[in-house]
């Protein structure tokens, strides 16, 4: 993968910086959307460095099926200063850890209330009292209909809920005070195609 660039995130401005910090701040629960997260071209061979990574099939029946693996290399892109300086700034926490790559195709799915949450946290899908304080999730999926399924979503227990958008380059930043995660099943029109995925935790 080519080096790092100078500015790796348009969000290290100031400006966009305290915009986001307010919008997500002013959401319950916190969260936001980050889009063009990274600048186009070192997206587009970031992306390539992703879905070429070797992903495992995790399943258990109860809590989950789908792909994961460590990033290796990979993972200085996503602890490189400017971007876990940029997250930490927008939720308030003071250090990321990278939970893996994932991947979610026909089949696929995470199961919503889980009792192991020791289990589900290891995997990258953070609960209430869990050991992350909110999620960052780095979406590398093109062209996904979100009938397919394969949705993020956060649920705080009353019925209220919060679908992060299924699009490439963007950042999506959620607080886990409130709400539990779940990731849809994803239906038999998906086809061949895949959500590809990079999840961080703050704490």
């Amino acid at each position: 993968m080519k080096s790092v660039p100078t500015i790796i995130t348009p969000y290290s401005h100031a400006l966009l910086l305290t915009q986001a910090k307010n919008h997500y701040d002013s959401m319950d629960p916190s969260s936001i959307t980050l889009y063009d997260f990274f600048p186009s071209e070192f997206y587009a061979t970031l992306r390539q460095s992703v879905l070429g990574l070797q992903l495992q099939k995790l399943y258990d029946p109860m809590v989950h099926r789908f792909g994961w693996c460590s990033l290796g290399v990979s993972d200085a892109v996503f602890v490189h200063e400017q971007v876990s300086g940029v997250l930490c700034s927008i939720t308030g926490f003071t250090s990321l850890v990278v939970l893996g790559a994932y991947s979610f195709g026909v089949g696929d799915y995470t199961i919503l209330h889980d009792g192991d949450a020791g289990r589900v946290e290891k995997n990258g899908l953070g609960t209430i009292g869990g050991e992350f304080g909110a999620l960052a999730i780095f979406d590398f999926s093109s062209d996904w209909d979100p009938t397919w399924g394969g949705r993020d979503v956060f649920v705080d227990g009353t019925g209220n809920f919060v679908y992060v958008p299924v699009k490439g380059n963007t950042c999506s930043l959620i607080s886990l005070e409130k709400v539990e995660r779940f990731v849809e099943y994803v239906n038999h029109y998906a086809q061949d195609r895949k959500r590809f995925l990079v999840v961080c935790g703050l704490k």
